[in-house]
């Protein structure tokens, strides 16, 4: 096994004390199998990219400025081959961090992990084979934000996506799945850390859409505690196109509205609702 580390963090020494050197690049390629590639980056405005080739490899990138810094960073994974494992954390600072995660191939998992404070993040994740896993959280527990969107695409079967933002106060969510194939899954959640804040999500947008046979999509609008979180202007809408499927929607709070489109045969689609002036249509 070979493993390659990237440490992109240059320290300069100032009358001020010690200060850490942003604007850094991180490039990592590796060719083979069982190969390990580390890219860790601290400051502000960093780019990291790591590409992969052959089965069994593995990939790391850890990206955290410092609580004042308001510059993000970006982060590149691409992997072609089976059993690769892909993870990006990105934490803290005040705006955007972004992140792109490309895997063909079986048996392949991406993990993206982003935290921030009064700016929004993206990632994106798009795999291609079979029996593949992709996770997307946004935590922001430790303050308010902006925006936060997510984009998730399969193209196989027995794939797994899931997006789960969990936050304090969050303005505009924008996710989305789209899965083609067979015996996939799909699942989004939206909670909140602290229901006695009061404070409520709005402007958030889940989509998800399969086309194939046996999949099963499920979307939730609720506390990290289990309770009802009061969202307000919340659209969530899962399609489905294929027999045998099954949809699941949950909200609460007020003004949101969800909506099931599935076309085919033998499929089942359920809506929870709690609070008032919402909207549910199942379309089948």
């Amino acid at each position: 096994m070979k493993k390659i580390l990237v440490l992109t963090l240059v320290v300069v020494l100032a009358l001020s004390g010690l200060v850490l050197a942003a604007d850094n690049k991180g490039f990592i390629n590796q060719d083979g199998e069982n190969n390990e590639g580390e890219i860790i980056q601290l400051d502000q405005y960093n780019y990291a990219n790591i590409s992969q080739e052959g089965t069994n490899n593995n990939t790391m990138i850890f990206q955290q400025p410092s609580p004042s810094q308001t510059e993000g960073h970006w982060a590149e994974v691409t992997q072609n081959g089976d059993s690769n494992q892909a993870e990006v954390d990105q934490i803290r600072g005040q705006t955007q961090h972004t992140t792109t995660v490309a895997q063909r191939g079986n048996d392949n998992f991406t993990s993206i992990s982003q935290n921030g404070w009064y700016g929004g993040s993206t990632a994106e994740v798009t795999q291609i084979g079979n029996s593949n896993r992709a996770v997307h959280q946004f935590d922001n527990e430790d303050g308010s934000g902006l925006y936060s969107e997510g984009v998730i695409n399969q193209l196989g079967d027995n794939n797994l996506a899931s997006q789960v933002v969990e936050f304090k106060t969050r303005r505009n969510i924008k996710m989305s799945i789209e899965q083609i194939g067979n015996n996939n899954t799909a699942t989004q959640h939206i909670g909140i850390h602290d229901p006695g804040w009061g404070i409520r999500s709005a402007f958030v947008d889940l989509k998800i859409k399969q086309d194939g046979y046996s999949n099963t999509a499920t979307q939730t609008t609720l506390s990290a505690y289990g309770r009802e979180l009061g969202s307000e202007y919340t659209t969530a809408t899962i399609s489905q196109y294929g027999n045998f499927n099954e949809a699941h929607g949950t909200q609460a709070g007020q003004l949101n509205a969800n909506s099931i489109i599935q076309i085919g045969n033998n499929n089942y689609a359920k809506i929870d609702q709690s609070g008032i002036s919402n909207n549910a249509t199942i379309n089948q």
